[in-house]
């Protein structure tokens, strides 16, 4: 286990997932431009499951968040030392809060913030860290399975074009192609088991490269 989280217990919850429709693959590009089907829409419904397929097999594989979403962080209790927030890249930290020693839900917030958010930025950015701010410690909570939720953003995001544009790396997302064309040519394992399979050892490659340890 990492120092940070030494003897905190921690659950992930998805808060808000994250909207289809930013999907920079859409249906039209990658059975037209991609795919190339000779027989129209009829197999629409299936090249979009091959979509949605390749998306989480990206995420599972490079352990990030792709397309925005929102995650809620829940610990036993506030660590020694920082918290590390999964599912990099992180966007922003919406809220934090605690149970307190009287079992009532305080916000820890305050005019300056009493912690300090550190979000690493770029295509393959790390975790975010949290910690007090000079000077503050970490609020007391009660003993509890729950007693801590840091909610918090995370996914690609160009904030130059808008606060909610998707810049997802086009490595993963070419990642996502191979897996697509190849799951739509081959629907069975009678040629290659899918973890023998070249052109899915290929896209997963090129997923390895961003994976957030």
């Amino acid at each position: 286990m990492r120092a940070w989280d030494d003897g905190v217990d921690s659950h992930l919850e998805l808060v808000t997932a994250h909207d289809w429709d930013a999907d920079p693959l859409t249906l039209e590009s990658v059975r037209d431009d991609h795919l190339r089907v000779t027989n129209g829409s009829a197999e629409d419904d299936y090249i979009a499951s091959l979509i949605k397929t390749s998306y989480r097999e990206a995420e599972a594989t490079t352990w990030r968040a792709l397309l925005p979403q929102t995650w809620r962080l829940s610990l036993s209790r506030f660590p020694c030392q920082y918290i590390e927030l999964p599912l990099p890249p992180c966007i922003e930290v919406s809220a934090i809060t605690y149970v307190d020693e009287d079992g009532a839900l305080q916000t820890w917030t305050g005019s300056p913030l009493p912690y300090d958010v550190v979000i690493p930025r770029g295509p393959k950015a790390g975790k975010a860290e949290i910690c007090p701010a000079y000077g503050e410690e970490w609020p007391s909570t009660r003993a509890q399975s729950r007693a801590v939720f840091v909610t918090f953003r995370a996914g690609y995001l160009d904030e130059s074009v808008s606060p909610d544009a998707p810049n997802i790396p086009e490595d993963i997302t070419h990642g996502r192609l191979l897996m697509i064309g190849e799951l739509y040519k081959q629907r069975s394992d009678s040629v290659h088991a899918f973890n023998q399979n070249p052109a899915i050892i290929r896209s997963r490659d090129l997923w390895l490269r961003y994976r957030a340890y």
